[in-house]
């Protein structure tokens, strides 16, 4: 199954998508994504099945797989 990628900006998130990066580096997610040639790694603790990047892709829209 493909799903469309939809590349978001952060600031236009709904908030009850938002979520912070965790500082705590032990409990921070270790997943990775390849998008468009640049590496982008998950930053939350509490990602419920749900990543985030915490970086800017390309086009200005937050990375969330």
């Amino acid at each position: 199954m493909n799903a469309a990628r939809r590349i978001i900006p952060r600031d236009e998130l709904m908030p009850a998508m938002r979520r912070e990066q965790t500082t705590d580096q032990q409990s921070r997610c270790r997943a990775i994504i390849e998008l468009d040639g640049y590496t982008y790694r998950c930053g939350r603790a509490d990602h419920e099945g749900i990543h985030d990047a915490f970086a800017s892709h390309v086009d200005q829209g937050a990375v969330r797989w």
